[in-house]
Parts: C-alpha cells; structure tokens; sequence
C-alpha cells in the first residue's frame, strides 16, 4: 500500500493499471478496491485514488496516462496547459499525442505526429506536454492568425520564446498547416500587442498599423488632477497628446457613458486630445476614424 500511495501523491491522486500491479496487487484486487469504492475509474486504465473529484491539471495528467508512458499533452491541451492559447474542442476531449495508444477514447482525442522529436516533449509540474516551441507550431493549425499572434505575445512575455527552434520544426514538417499565420505572428509585421487588454484594441491597433500610422503607446500610464488620479488609455500617441479608446458594447450603458465624459473632459483640460471608437465602428466601418487620427497625427 506504501508503494501505491507515494505513486499515488506524486501523480495528483492518479495511478494506472500497470502501476497498480507493479506495486503488487492483483487484477482481483483492484476490481474489488473499485467496487469497494477505494479506486474510481477516470479513463481505461486509470484510477483515482479513493476520491473522485480531479482537478484541471489532474485531469489532463489522468489523458497523458491513459495513453501510455509516450503520451504528451498535445495542440490545443497543451497551449492551454502552457498558458499560451485558452481554445479547446468543441467535443470537450482532450488532445494528446498518440503515444502507445492511437483510437480517440471517451474524453480523449489521440493526435499523431510523424516527425515528433524528444526535444520537442517536457515534463511541467509532473505533466507531460509538448514543448513551447512545438506547441506553437501545432496551434498554427488551429488557430486563427489574432489567436496565434496572442499565444506568440504570450510565450514572448514569458522569455519563452525561440525563433530558431521554432524555424527547425517548421523546417521537417511536410505540408504544414497554418505555417503563413505562424511566420506572420513571428515576423517583422507581427502585431506585438501583449498590452492590448481585449480583441477589439487589437483590431484597432491592426487597423492602425495596416493604414500606416505611427504605432501608439498601450496601456500607458497617465496621471491627472490633484492629487495625482492614473488613467490608462488603450492608445496614446506621445509626440501628439491623442489618445484613442476603444468601446466595447458595456460603454454604451448610460452610467459609463457618463462616467466616460467626465474621464474625457479631464484629459482634455490637461491639453490631450481624446477620440472615442464603437465596437461598430470599428468592425464595420473605421475609414472615418483613420482619417481623423492621421490629420491629428
């Protein structure tokens, strides 16, 4: 029991067929621990460990399992378990590489991966999981480009980011997917948003840039009034004083809208000019705008 409890802690309550008999226990045994309710089924071969409730990270950990000592957390699964990407299925499994398994089981969708390599896999927090990098390049396929450049913003920030190791994967992988959007998040002509709180700044900032504007500043902090108020602008271009806000739909309830006049009419008594853009405006038609701020600017 030692033995299958120190596997047991070390694998966030988890242990498996295989290392249930290694500890010594027999087939007749963990049928009986399951009926007994001391082991509960998670997938085919893996078992909680006298509880049933997983949580997030256990339940990725139980999917790599069940698939095997060769099974990582892959694409979607592992962006998300890297903090790069929040997408999942829309079937709810969980992706993983195909390992020793290669049929989708109730929960999990095994992925193959012909030219996976050992420095392309990690072990994070106990969990194994398909590197930065290759993790990356996997989200090419299933992401959009504002997606992929969010995830690639994300690994940048964190000094997660290799260019150089992500050009070789791309390099031995035929025909892949999404590689135009991944060499475009990774170029010259990449967004390089990561201050951009929300998608709509973000399409603002691209509309911006693809019109050949000077790139603002974002998110930078202001401070006004006496005593000293910070005011966070989502643009603020500093040669000029402009200052653009972008408006989600919340901005049009009346209490924001007030609150947003009194905001704007104090930048403009400190000398900043300050233009508002709807979320409408600026999805639909933002030619307008564009004009105004390249006049201001």
């Amino acid at each position: 029991m030692d033995a299958i409890a120190r596997t047991a802690t070390s694998q966030r309550g988890l242990i498996t067929s295989e290392q249930l008999l290694a500890a010594g226990a027999s087939r007749t045994t963990v049928s009986r621990w399951c009926e007994e309710g001391r082991l509960h089924r998670v997938h085919r071969g893996v078992y909680a460990v006298g509880h049933r409730h997983l949580d997030p990270t256990a339940g990725l950990l139980a999917a790599t399992l069940a698939g095997g000592t060769a099974t990582y957390l892959a694409r979607l699964h592992a962006g998300r378990f890297l903090g790069l990407s929040y997408k999942t299925r829309r079937d709810g499994r969980i992706e993983v590489t195909a390992g020793q398994a290669g049929r989708n089981r109730p929960g999990i969708a095994f992925l193959q991966f012909a030219t996976m390599r050992e420095g392309d896999l990690q072990v994070v927090e106990g969990v194994r999981c398909t590197s930065v990098s290759r993790t990356l390049v996997d989200l090419a396929s299933a992401l959009s480009l504002n997606q992929l450049e969010r995830a690639v913003e994300r690994a940048e920030f964190r000094e997660q980011l290799d260019r150089a190791e992500i050009a070789e994967i791309i390099a031995r992988i035929p025909r892949l997917r999404g590689v135009r959007n991944l060499r475009k998040a990774l170029g010259a002509e990449a967004l390089r948003a990561v201050g951009a709180e929300t998608e709509l700044e973000r399409l603002a900032l691209r509309l911006i840039l693809d019109a050949g504007l000077p790139r603002p500043e974002l998110q930078r902090k202001l401070y006004i009034d006496s005593p000293p108020r910070e005011i966070r602008p989502d643009f603020f271009w500093p040669n000029t004083g402009v200052i653009l806000e972008a408006d989600g739909p919340h901005h049009r309830r009346p209490n924001q809208r007030r609150r947003d006049g009194e905001r704007d009419a104090r930048l403009r008594a400190h000398g900043y000019t300050v233009l508002r853009a709807s979320d409408e405006e600026l999805k639909h038609a933002p030619l307008k705008l564009l004009q105004t701020l390249a006049r201001l600017l």
